[in-house]
Parts: structure tokens; C-alpha cells; sequence
């Protein structure tokens, strides 16, 4: 597998940089259209979530939340309350917040690495500012069919979740978590919080890599009538926005885009084994979540489309743009997510504590 992925990737480098030869002009246009979706969508929608999940890792207040939430998180799932981090930003972010949670909680010491392998397969979603906005008012010109999709897609990570409750990844070894850093202690407030800070302006940059080369790989290809299809696989944004253009029946073609919208495609499978890579996680896990979730992502958009049927005509011409009216509105409405989240975490945490020691 290792040899294989290997030469596809090769292949892959060699054809990209003889198309950069041979259609320079072409490949900067596109070049500059993926940097401009990173500086003003992907930085302020992703960064405030990559510090606050690993300022909880490394600040050791996942602690509290693995005391107080293990028995919600270990009857449902079978990992530690800490694991509540990665299922809660990871479902108000985006690719690859759950990634990032999963794997600062295995190296802070806060969960195994079964568990954390385990986190990657249900906890690494798309958030709702790409599925309600972009997808749906952009795309497909309808807030009704982006909440539909982002309902099917939350519902759908948590019976993957469910689902691979008892599968163990490393089956037949003693699995343990990392002991804590030892410095942890020693460390004011202000020194953790600056080692959060450049592990994620390291990590931005390179989720932005990913997205780069990505785009302008997939824009590269030949057309043909699958084209839609195989960018999709590649990188969901223009593969979904491709697949919208698409000449077919409209509940296959939104069944489709969910499909894609909860398997995420290549460029953040890229994503998420460059950091898992840190830590030694498995990607097998990650992969097999993600094909389950797209099944049942798929299925739950059939199910509550049948149910919840559309009112307004959608695949319009005058569809919505993508684009923020307001200067920094993604940033804002990132933050505003991210508190959403927070203030849920807090919740969970007190309802739990007084759960504990309304028993006691």
C-alpha cells in the first residue's frame, strides 16, 4: 500500500508539473484562485479553531471533560469524555478540526491511540458555514437543502461513530495513552498558549498546501463526461460545485454531494495523514469511517428530502454568490461557531459534574 500510494503520488507530481510547463498562464489563474479561497475562507473560518482545540489538549482542561464525560462518550462511542472536544469542534468547524483534536488529545496524554484513531473516523467533519453557505446558498441556491445536508451529515458521523464503537484498530496490543508532558506544569499560560499558536500557523499553512495543489491538480485533468465525479473524489468544493452543473435526477444529485461532503475527498485525506502522521496514527480507521458516513450521509439526504421536500426552484442562474458581502463576515462567523461550541462543551461538562455528584 505504502509502495502503491507512493508511485500514484509520483505520477501524479510528474503529470502536474508537465501540465505547469506546457499551460503556465492557465496554472497561475488557478494557482491565484486557490490562494484567494485559502486567505479569505479557509484561514478565518479554520485558525481560531486549530488554537482553541490545541490550547484544550495542551492546557490540560481535557482532563476534566475525560472525568466528567467518559460515561457519555465510552457507552456510545468507546473512547474517554475527552474525546467530547474532538466530536464537538469537530462538528461546529471543519476539515480537519477533528483531525487536529484527535491527535493533540493522543499527545497531550488525554485518550489512547486506539481511541484517537477511533476519534479520526467520526469527529473530522465538514462544518456548517461550507455545507449552509457555500453549498447551500451558493451552489445550490437553497438554505433549505444546506440544512437538510448538514442535518444528514452530523447524524450520519454519529452512527459511523456508534457503528465502530467496539472496533479496535490495534486489536491484540495493550494500548495506553501517552504519559502528560512533564513541562506541562512548569508552563505559564502565556508559554502554552505561544506553543499553540505557532503549531497552528504551522498547520494552516500547510492545510493551505493541500488545497493549492489540489485545486490546480484536479483543474489540470481532462474532461469528460465522469469529470465531475473524480474532482469531487479529488477535492469537494469544485467537485461539488461541478456536480451541481450535472444533467441528472435531482435527489441522486444532491445524494451525491452529501456522499462527497462526509468522504471529503483525497486533499483532506492529505490533510489528515499529514497530521496524524505526527503522532503515529492509523489512516485505515479514517478511511473506513469516511466511506460509512458517505453511505449513510447519502441515505439520511434521501430519507429527509422525501420528507422535507423543496418549495423553490434551485440550481438557478441568479444562485447566491459564495463570497462574504462584509470584510472578515467568515472570520466573525467562525468565532461565532467556535463560542457555539465552547458554550455546548461547558454545558455537557456541568450537566455531567452535577450528574456525579448528584448520585454521590
Amino acid at each position: 500500500m505504502q509502495k502503491l500510494s507512493r508511485l500514484i503520488l509520483f505520477f501524479a507530481i510528474v503529470y502536474l508539473s508537465t501540465c505547469l510547463i506546457l499551460f503556465p498562464k492557465e496554472a497561475i489563474e488557478v494557482g491565484k484562485d486557490a490562494v484567494s479561497l485559502c486567505l479569505n475562507s479557509v484561514i478565518p473560518t479554520l485558525f481560531p479553531y486549530l488554537v482553541a482545540s490545541g490550547y484544550l489538549s495542551a492546557s490540560g482542561i481535557a482532563s476534566s471533560f475525560s472525568r466528567y464525560l467518559s460515561p457519555f462518550m465510552r457507552p456510545l462511542f468507546g473512547v474517554s469524555g475527552s474525546g467530547s472536544i474532538a466530536l464537538v469542534l469537530g462538528t461546529v468547524s471543519g476539515y480537519p478540526i477533528g483531525a487536529v483534536c484527535a491527535s493533540d488529545l493522543y499527545q497531550s496524554g488525554e485518550c489512547t491511540k486506539s481511541e484517537a484513531e477511533k476519534l479520526l473516523a467520526f469527529c473530522n467533519n465538514s462544518g456548517p458555514l461550507f455545507i449552509m453557505s457555500v453549498v447551500g446558498c451558493g451552489f445550490l441556491n437553497s438554505p433549505h437543502l444546506g440544512r437538510i445536508l448538514y442535518v444528514s451529515h452530523v447524524f450520519a458521523a454519529i452512527l459511523t461513530g456508534i457503528i465502530l464503537r467496539s472496533y479496535n484498530p490495534s486489536s491484540g496490543q495493550v494500548q495506553k495513552a501517552l504519559p502528560k508532558p512533564l513541562s506541562l506544569n512548569t508552563k505559564n499560560t502565556l508559554q502554552i498558549f505561544g506553543g499553540v499558536m505557532d503549531n497552528s500557523v504551522f498547520t494552516i499553512l500547510k492545510i493551505c498546501g493541500f488545497i493549492i495543489f489540489f485545486t490546480v491538480f484536479s483543474k489540470s485533468l481532462p474532461v469528460c463526461s465522469l469529470s465531475p465525479i473524480f474532482h469531487a473524489f479529488l477535492e469537494i468544493t469544485g467537485g461539488i460545485r461541478d456536480i451541481v452543473s450535472l444533467e441528472i435526477n435531482f435527489d441522486t444529485k444532491l445524494c451525491l454531494i452529501s456522499f462527497f461532503i462526509a468522504f471529503s475527498g483525497i486533499s483532506v485525506l492529505f490533510q489528515v495523514g499529514a497530521i496524524a502522521s505526527k503522532s503515529g496514527l492509523s489512516l485505515k480507521p479514517y478511511i473506513l469511517g469516511k466511506l460509512l458516513q458517505g453511505v449513510f450521509s447519502a441515505l439520511l439526504t434521501k430519507i429527509l428530502i422525501s420528507k422535507l421536500p423543496q418549495t423553490v426552484d434551485v440550481f438557478t442562474k441568479n444562485a447566491v454568490g459564495t463570497e462574504s458581502i462584509l470584510p472578515y463576515s467568515e472570520f466573525l462567523s467562525s468565532v461565532s461557531m467556535l463560542c457555539f461550541g465552547l458554550i455546548l462543551l461547558s454545558i455537557l461538562l456541568v450537566c455531567a459534574i452535577f450528574r456525579q455528584r448528584h448520585r454521590n
